[in-house]
């Protein structure tokens, strides 16, 4: 009905259009118009905006729909402030929806975030259906791919381990802190948790040399059922319930020994 053609030997947008709407007021705009007998549909509008000007794609007459202003994109704003504006209704609506079509287990529906190049320092964000079910929700995984939080539907929360078991489920895959509290790790004013084959380890003060999961200066709850308290690198001040240095009891050591031949204690209850 209509063929509108460009003579490909000119150039420039401005000089050369091939179809040039234009309306003669500053602050009004062209349109075209997408008709259902005289229902408008659809239309497309060009304008200048308080004197800015945008291009608009809308669905109704009255709805917002796309707008291009400014080198911003809104969607479902009139006057979108940041390169992505979505709005959508109040309520419990849904704003944003990005789906995997695939009915496959292991598939993932993500967005990535990241800063410099394309694809040069980012994270991902987003869904996972799982290996089977029970194993589905939402993952943020690494630049390396490895999924560092995992939030399934059942409630379970995963740090380190994308199959969590538990209501938080904290693993890091060694034996090292898997719970850091306080201040940095460098500084004497913390504490922290940790779990590894030999059982729980709490440690007061700075993670290192002498204070670690092999030996917290804390309390340890050993999966040979000892209880150990004080300083274990040093057995300074050391109350010990189980096995130590007697098959059973409870000894008390107030200083340090030579090897694993006690020197002194002040209380021995064993065996």
């Amino acid at each position: 009905l209509l063929e509108l053609r460009k003579d490909t030997a000119s150039t420039g947008y401005g000089d050369y259009p091939t179809l040039s709407l234009r309306n003669d007021n500053a602050a009004g705009y062209s349109a075209i118009h997408f008709q259902e007998g005289s229902t408008q549909r659809a239309r497309v509008e060009v304008g200048n905006n308080s004197g800015t000007p945008y291009m608009g794609l809308y669905t109704t007459s009255a709805a917002n729909g796309i707008k291009i202003q400014g080198g911003n994109v809104g969607i479902g704003i009139g006057s979108p402030t940041h390169t992505l504006n979505t709005v959508g209704a109040s309520g419990t609506s849904v704003v944003q929806s990005i789906r995997n079509p695939s009915t496959s287990w292991s598939q993932y529906a993500l967005t990535r975030y990241g800063t410099e190049g394309a694809d040069f320092r980012y994270m991902d964000f987003g869904y996972y259906r799982g290996a089977a079910e029970g194993t589905r929700g939402l993952v943020i995984k690494s630049q390396a791919d490895a999924t560092l939080v995992t939030f399934l539907d059942n409630g379970n929360v995963g740090i380190g381990t994308d199959t969590p078991g538990w209501p938080l489920d904290v693993s890091d895959g060694g034996s090292s802190v898997q719970l850091q509290l306080g201040r940095t790790g460098a500084n004497a004013g913390t504490a922290w948790l940790g779990a590894d084959a030999g059982g729980f380890h709490l440690g007061v003060g700075a993670y290192g040399s002498g204070n670690s999961v092999a030996t917290p200066n804390g309390l340890e709850v050993r999966t040979d059922g000892a209880i150990y308290m004080g300083d274990r690198a040093a057995n300074i001040a050391q109350i010990n319930i189980g096995t130590q240095g007697k098959a059973s009891g409870m000894e008390f050591y107030p200083y340090s020994s030579v090897g694993t031949a006690y020197s002194s204690w002040d209380l021995n209850l064993g065996a």
